[in-house]
């Protein structure tokens, strides 16, 4: 059950496709419950397959799919050229950008959790 109350931060992100917005939403204790995520304008089939990506994110969440897994599944997919990030970090498309939001948040290093555990 979603809590009443939770905590969210917004990224900005550069992507070939535009602007991609990314919210991620924890709980008390900082685990990620929810992601919202918007590129183009709002009706468009870019937009819409942002938002779906969003939603699958978030259930799969909700259902207790570790977070681990979900990044491991955005890296490093590639669409056109690699964009740098304002941080520095080099971005291959808006999923992998999604991916970068989910580190941040959480604290992880993304070529750490790359030589880690190998995907299902």
């Amino acid at each position: 059950m979603r809590p009443e109350v939770l905590s969210g931060t917004t990224f900005r992100l550069r992507t070939e496709a535009g602007t991609l917005y990314v919210t991620v939403n924890t709980d008390e204790k900082g685990k990620i419950v929810e992601v919202f995520i918007q590129l183009g304008k709002a009706g468009s089939t870019t937009n819409a397959l942002t938002e779906a990506l969003g939603r699958v994110i978030s259930v799969a969440l909700q259902h207790g799919t570790p977070v681990e897994i979900i990044l491991k599944q955005l890296q490093h997919i590639r669409a056109g050229d690699p964009v740098k990030q304002k941080n520095g970090k080099i971005t291959d498309a808006g999923p992998d950008a999604v991916a970068l939001a989910l580190e941040t948040v959480l604290g992880i290093d993304r070529e750490e959790l790359l030589a880690s555990a190998p995907l299902p």
